[in-house]
């Protein structure tokens, strides 16, 4: 999945290939509801949620842009779009009730 609006701002050069586009969903106090397999290190697996598990569905993301701001990670400084890049800087959100919403960002 690419952000036509982050493909705009990244250009279309090697770095465009390499950006990362959206942040999935890690539920605060509740985990990775989509699962995660078992690793070669011995971490456990974790068994996908069911949707009645998930507290409070209009206000869990599923998946969301990406940008600096919301996944702070420094390995991708350069992959990510400093702020969010939508009108108002706003960042495109899915809920798990199956909404999406423009997220605007409030520094």
């Amino acid at each position: 999945m690419i952000c036509p609006a982050n493909k705009e701002e990244a250009g279309y050069d090697k770095q465009y290939f390499e950006r990362v586009n959206y942040v999935t969903a890690s539920i605060k106090g509740f985990g990775r509801p989509f699962g995660y397999p078992k690793n070669s290190n011995g971490n456990k697996a974790y068994d996908p949620a069911s949707y009645a598990s998930i507290p409070m569905p209009r206000t869990a993301v599923v998946i969301e842009d990406a940008d600096f701001v919301n996944y702070h990670v420094l390995d991708y400084i350069n992959r990510l779009p400093p702020l969010p890049l939508h009108i108002n800087l706003t960042r495109n959100t899915l809920y798990f009730d199956g909404h999406i919403e423009g997220v605007e960002y409030l520094p």
